[in-house]
């Protein structure tokens, strides 16, 4: 016993109708006739879904396209805001280096120059070294907001800043 079996399916596209044959052959016996059978089917594609599911992909495309956009958007906002930030902290380090903390520590090394001499009581001394201390302290901070805008730079734009 033998048995063939050709199947075409030229369906290419669920747009596009199915077709498909189908033969089979089979040797039973000298004293029997060959058995042949043959089938032929078609499918017709249901342009409903086809189309619902394209008006589907182009609806989740439009979807992705406009969360990049927006994503982008708010990417170019963080970037512009932290920017801001590096430029507004680095005039702000540049006073407290060139200005403010060398006329704190002036003042404080004056006072205790005063005390040592007698005349500066202790008190004025103490409030003189806290405005040091607390100046320092200000500009140590908007160091660390300038470092922190600074790698989220480099975090936003892929890549270290030199």
């Amino acid at each position: 016993m033998s048995c063939g079996v050709f199947d075409a399916n030229f369906a290419g596209l669920e747009r596009v109708a199915d077709f498909a044959v189908q033969y089979m052959w089979q040797h039973t016996a000298d004293n029997f006739r060959d058995y042949y059978m043959g089938t032929f089917s078609i499918k017709l594609p249901n342009r409903s879904r086809v189309r619902a599911a394209e008006a589907e992909s182009q609806a989740k495309l439009a979807q992705a396209q406009a969360e990049k956009e927006s994503r982008l958007k708010e990417m170019e906002s963080d970037l512009g805001e932290q920017i801001a930030i590096v430029q507004t902290s680095e005039q702000q380090l540049t006073v407290y280096d060139q200005g403010l903390i060398p006329q704190s520590e002036s003042a404080w090394n004056a006072g205790l120059s005063g005390y040592r001499a007698g005349k500066q009581d202790y008190q004025a001394l103490l409030g003189s070294y806290n405005d040091t201390l607390r100046l320092a302290m200000d500009r140590e901070r908007t160091l660390a907001e300038h470092e922190a805008a600074v790698a989220r730079i480099e975090r936003l734009i892929g890549e270290e800043l030199k």
